[in-house]
């Protein structure tokens, strides 16, 4: 199956970020699963284009779908933290007009509501809670979507979801394919990473989890109660690849 995930701008106040941020690591994670499993995956990422294409959201939606019909795929998903939900919106409306497949949406916000999610966005056929590695794998790979652990499904006219699945063994994923981005962008030097100081960075996740389950925080909310590791020979390896 060829895949596209899709990475929206980030609004604050009716304000889009053009400022290098963090690497989209939850899409990378999920486009090497799927690699693994043999997928053809892509990575349209707004966020890299409206710093080069300019900050015109029309200008970016045109090289979307100039991007979509060059690849083809088959299943379209959505990276949505909540400063992403609004572009994912405008993103499942231009997309579905010229696009039959399947569309779906995870993140912290559609963990948070699922159902709502699929309310809201008529435009999409399902949408992931918690961690998405192995529900965009099943998926793609042909299982029953109403069997899927953490996909919920619109099924007619009805919803139907089911609990998450945790990822016990971290070190079972391969490394993020950070390759798909744009990682001259994400490189750049910049003072949003580490306030004070204007450097070049790039993100890591060794961990996943919390825990606490404070009511201000996604964390355990995506990841589940408790906390998982990498091993360190997994983080030194990955740390190695990335310099």
């Amino acid at each position: 199956m060829k895949i596209l995930l899709i990475y929206p701008l980030t609004r604050i106040k009716n304000k889009y970020l053009t400022e290098p941020g963090w690497v989209p690591l939850g899409l990378s994670f999920i486009a090497s699963s799927l690699q693994q499993g043999g997928h053809e995956v892509a990575i349209f990422d707004r966020n890299a284009a409206l710093s080069s294409l300019g900050n015109e959201v029309e200008k970016i939606d045109r090289a979307m779908l100039d991007f979509i019909k060059q690849f083809n795929p088959d299943l379209i998903g959505f990276n949505t933290v909540t400063p992403l939900i609004y572009d994912t919106v405008n993103c499942a409306k231009v997309i579905r007009q010229n696009f039959n497949g399947l569309m779906i949406a995870g993140g912290h916000h559609t963990t948070a509501m699922p159902e709502l999610t699929l309310q809201r966005l008529p435009e999409l056929d399902g949408v992931v809670a918690g961690e998405g590695e192995i529900v965009l794998r099943k998926l793609a790979d042909g299982d029953n979507p109403l069997a899927i652990p953490g996909l919920w499904w619109r099924n007619g006219k009805e919803i139907k979801g089911n609990s998450m699945l945790q990822i016990d063994n971290l070190d079972n994923l391969p490394f993020p394919s950070m390759d798909l981005l744009d990682m001259q962008f994400y490189c750049r030097p910049g003072r949003t990473m580490i306030r004070g100081f204007h450097l070049s960075t790039i993100s890591m996740l060794a961990s996943r989890g919390c825990q606490y389950k404070c009511h201000y925080c996604a964390e355990s909310l995506t990841y589940g109660r408790g906390i998982r590791y990498h091993s360190k020979d997994y983080v030194i390896e990955w740390m190695q690849k990335l310099i």
